[in-house]
């Protein structure tokens, strides 16, 4: 994928996770809700479903996004080290931006989320390279 490429994703992405993050609690908290009703109505009936709240749609969103942010990294910086030093840097900026949003916090757990978020994303490109070069 070309470099340009890759620096328009990490735009987006970081305008998507922060501009997220900037939401007042009353808007994070709705937006929330509806996915965790749309993914109820999807896979409600699929087993361990049960497990799935708004807790766990927090959670999942932090983990989804900076793994994506990860993968992204990887791609610009072709190394695993700096991409998970500097998509913990992200996840860092992103949870004190909701310091200034009202109704909302910053949690350090959400940081070392996004830090396994950043290295899962980091074993995907990696994972994904190996396979490709088996081809």
């Amino acid at each position: 994928m070309g470099r340009r490429v890759l620096w328009v994703l990490l735009v987006v992405l970081l305008g998507f996770i922060w501009g997220h993050s900037l939401q007042n609690g009353t808007a994070s908290q709705a937006e929330s809700q509806s996915v965790l009703h749309l993914a109820l109505a999807r896979w409600g009936s699929l087993p361990g479903m049960g497990y799935l709240n708004f807790y766990t749609i927090r959670k999942l969103a932090h983990l989804t996004e900076f793994t994506a942010l990860g993968m992204v990294l990887t791609g610009l910086t072709g190394r695993g080290l700096p991409a998970l030093l500097l998509g913990a840097a992200a996840g860092a900026v992103d949870e004190c931006l909701q310091l200034f949003s009202p109704g909302r916090s910053a949690q350090v757990s959400d940081v070392l989320l996004d830090i396994l978020g950043v290295f899962v994303g980091i074993l995907a490109v990696q994972l994904l390279c190996r396979l490709w070069e088996e081809k």
